[in-house]
């Protein structure tokens, strides 16, 4: 699952990927198109997806684009007989 975001300069954002349905969040990442100080790149606190926060440290006018990855699976449940 990808989620993308802007941010402005001399501005901080977040963004979620969020994985469908009950998945869970295995992994994840983030795209950086604009040198962006990365705040936080993680799963998020319930486990159904990865959360990135950037900040923007520049004055120049204009956005800069970002974005979060998160890979999903299904939890596999094993019973012992």
């Amino acid at each position: 699952m990808f989620a993308g975001g802007e941010v402005g300069g001399n501005a901080e954002a977040d963004v979620t990927a969020d994985c469908p349905g009950s998945t869970k969040v295995t992994g994840g990442g983030l795209t950086n198109q604009g040198d962006l100080h990365i705040i936080a790149s993680e799963p998020t606190s319930a486990g159904s997806g990865w959360h990135v926060h950037v900040k923007n440290d520049r004055l120049l006018p204009g956005v800069w684009t970002f974005g979060a990855w998160a890979i999903c699976t299904t939890p596999v449940l094993h019973v012992n007989t």
